[in-house]
């Protein structure tokens, strides 16, 4: 092999050492894209998809129990959103349905509504009921600030319910307005107080121990699915089905 020769293949060498280094960086970047962010969303706004979509996916992290088991065909469909994608650990998920009742179904709602528990042994946990107030309508909830999750129920005019359920989620990106969600959405709080506030009181009081102050307390905010007799150092144990 002549000199030309060898310093042909050294070139290809190079040049095919090259190629792969940008073809296997390429992937890395594509396959860490997909870990932390996921693939596509899957998102409809067709309320005729809300049976499979409901129920298309094992590891939404709530049962949907504030949500009706399926639409019936006297209800009145306002607004129907549906987006689902298989992010880092937990999925993204924001589901908001909006329906008007005739009198009769109405009542028959609010009665499921109020009826809704769970029961852990000899502990029972009912949808949390509040006036507006942090919520701008009158709520039923069963999650809130959970793990990055809401979900619950507004009684958002005559005989109209709007159901909402958001999993790590911030105001810039939902597909809904912002008066369906709680003034405080996705603010931390620690012993009942904004977390930025505690910290500013306590980070520097030699006296207070900041080290139970992690991501796990802060935000095991309410949340109806969670077993708390089992709960403790071994972590959360949820029931979502």
């Amino acid at each position: 092999m002549d000199n030309i020769e060898k310093k042909k293949l050294r070139t290809g060498i190079i040049i095919g050492a090259i190629v792969s280094g940008i073809t296997l960086f390429a992937l890395m970047i594509i396959f860490t894209i997909l870990v932390f962010f996921g693939g596509p969303p899957y998102v409809t706004k067709d309320s005729k998809d809300y049976d499979i979509a409901m129920h298309k996916y094992d590891n939404i992290q709530c049962g949907f129990l504030t949500f009706p088991e399926t639409i019936t065909p006297e209800a009145d469909v306002k607004k129907f959103y549906f987006s689902y994608q298989d992010t880092w650990d937990d999925p993204t998920c924001e589901v908001f349905l909006q329906c008007a009742y005739t009198e009769d179904m109405y009542a028959k709602e609010i009665a499921r509504l109020e009826g809704i528990e769970r029961i852990y042994g000899e502990d029972v946990q009912k949808l949390l009921k509040e006036e507006a107030g942090r919520y701008p309508y009158p709520v039923y909830i069963a999650m809130e600030n959970h793990n990055h999750g809401y979900e619950y129920a507004l009684l958002t005019g005559e005989n109209e319910i709007t159901y909402v359920y958001t999993a790590f989620k911030e105001r810039h990106n939902i597909h809904f307005e912002e008066k369906y969600l709680p003034s405080d959405f996705g603010e931390l709080y620690y012993e009942g107080i904004p977390l930025d506030e505690w910290q500013n009181k306590n980070f520097n009081n030699p006296k207070v121990d900041i080290g139970p102050v992690s991501a796990s307390v802060v935000m095991n905010g309410y949340s109806i699915y969670l077993d708390t007799e089992k709960s403790g150092s071994d972590g959360w144990v949820h029931q979502y089905k």
